[in-house]
């Protein structure tokens, strides 16, 4: 079908649907124009388009969600934006006066967005979701596949649904980029990946210059900025909200961070559409070996709270490795099989060439585990293969810091331990559990002086341009400790 066609047919149904009922009777004028769908803005012939009203935002979301990718075309914001009056926002969850205009994410499975969507630096008001089991991909954006969302800021906002949760997106792939944006609202996830920014960022994306200052909780892959993390790269961000699960698997930034390896990925396995997938496949200019693989120049000052494997960054760091399962059949070695001692090798190669990976972060937010924290306040834990993984962040030298306020770790005997957490490093080291070499517990008044702001730059200038430099919190927003410079958040 030609998409001149497709687009009239599109607009006509939209229409029909602005001005009737559910029943399909006409409904009155007050009800629709309290807040209308508006896709007239949209043609085949222009690339920039510019959106002033809630109407033509859920316009958007209309459009998208029939199948319209806006690829290769951008949207901006030319305003701020009221989706519902805020007022009271923060007790929207026990809200049943049925006065708020629920909000349709831009973007779902078979039909993600992959365009470019320019904020301006303005901010979206009010915006409300409530939904049961059945949600997922749930956020501003539902499903964004090679898209680029910038520059937009969500305030005073509530969002309650199922899976895959996100402020600015449920979930992201094949190289989308988010930067710029920041997330102040209130998010509740009944299930798992959920994040202040993201709820899942998966096949080598970018978060950058993002911040969240809202409360996150949902049950397991619970982060600041995101619930789940593979690969790609994240830097100067920052949160400063309240991080909750119920379960396992949540850090102050991310809730599990996935990676070490770079390589194709065989995409019969996406669970999204195979269909939408090889289409986004094909066109994608940028490469995964294009990107470097980078988690550095972060902080976070939010409690973090959950059962186990909780950290101040994140609450775990796993390691990923494809396997051939018709290899995998014909080893008995399972070490082989799980693929540690090929990964290992992998990890520690690849870590002397690509990217920094806790780097120059730091965390002075509350740790709040039911269990004792054994490690260090930065990862709450590091895959089953233990050794490999501090070896690998060993090996990259990695220099983050967290304050002697936010946790205190416990020293246990490795013979206490469940086997996947033990080192042994040395005889001298066995009885003991150590966290990477460039971690480092630091007094939490220190980390409030300007020395500490120093060896923070010090970093920064060693690495370019690319990561933010550090000041003093002259404004007191963030509890003393050092914010980026410029203050952009």
């Amino acid at each position: 079908m030609p998409k001149p066609f497709f687009l009239l047919l599109i607009c006509c149904l939209i229409c029909h649907v602005a001005v009737c009922g559910e029943s399909g009777t006409k409904a009155t004028l007050p009800e629709r124009q309290q807040d209308p769908v508006e896709v007239h803005w949209y043609n085949t012939q222009d690339s920039v388009f510019e959106l002033r009203t809630a109407a033509q935002l859920r316009g958007l979301a209309e459009l998208v969600n029939l199948g319209i990718d806006f690829y290769q075309q951008e949207v901006r914001l030319a305003n701020d934006i009221f989706l519902n009056d805020t007022t009271g926002w923060r007790d929207w969850e026990h809200d049943a006066s049925g006065h708020l205009e629920p909000w349709i994410p831009i973007g779902k499975e078979d039909n993600p967005f992959s365009g470019t969507f320019d904020g301006k630096g303005y901010t979206i008001f009010g915006l409300y979701i409530n939904k049961g089991m059945e949600s997922y991909y749930q956020g501003f954006f539902g499903l964004v596949l090679d898209g680029h969302i910038q520059h937009v800021h969500l305030q005073s906002f509530h969002i309650r649904a199922h899976d895959h949760i996100g402020g600015i997106a449920g979930m992201i792939g094949y190289t989308s980029e988010i930067r710029g944006c920041t997330s102040h609202g209130k998010i509740i996830g009944r299930g798992h990946m959920v994040g202040g920014i993201v709820g899942k960022a998966e096949e080598y994306n970018r978060i950058i210059d993002c911040g969240n200052m809202g409360d996150i909780q949902g049950q397991r892959r619970v982060g600041g900025i995101a619930g789940s993390f593979e690969y790609g790269e994240l830097y100067n961000c920052f949160n400063r909200g309240y991080i909750k699960a119920r379960h396992e698997y949540v850090g102050g930034l991310v809730g599990m961070v996935l990676g070490g390896q770079f390589g194709e990925r065989d995409t019969n396995n996406w669970e999204w559409a195979k269909g939408v997938v090889r289409v986004v496949e094909k066109r994608r200019k940028v490469t995964a070996k294009e990107l470097r693989y980078t988690f550095a120049n972060n902080y976070n000052t939010g409690t973090v709270e959950g059962e186990y494997k909780i950290g101040g960054l994140a609450g775990s760091f796993l390691k990923f490795v494809d396997r051939d399962p018709v290899e995998d059949e014909k080893k008995t070695d399972v070490w082989d099989i799980l693929g540690f001692r090929q990964l290992a090798a992998n990890n520690i190669r690849a870590a002397t060439i690509k990217g920094r990976y806790f780097s120059n972060c730091y965390n002075t937010g509350q740790i709040k585990s039911r269990f004792a924290v054994n490690t260090d306040g930065l990862i709450g834990h590091y895959d089953w293969d233990w050794q490999t993984a501090v070896h690998l962040l060993d090996e990259r030298q990695a220099n983050s810091y967290w304050s002697d306020s936010s946790v205190v770790v416990a020293k246990v005997e490795t013979a206490q331990l469940p086997r996947n957490i033990r080192s042994f490093d040395n005889l001298q080291e066995i009885y003991s559990v150590r966290p990477p070499k460039g971690f480092g517990e630091v007094k939490d008044d220190k980390m409030r002086s300007e020395e500490f702001v120093a060896k923070l730059n010090t970093w920064v200038e060693e690495q370019g341009r690319t990561f933010h430099h550090w000041r003093p919190d002259y404004e007191n927003i963030n509890g003393g400790y050092p914010v980026f410079e410029p203050e952009g958040e």
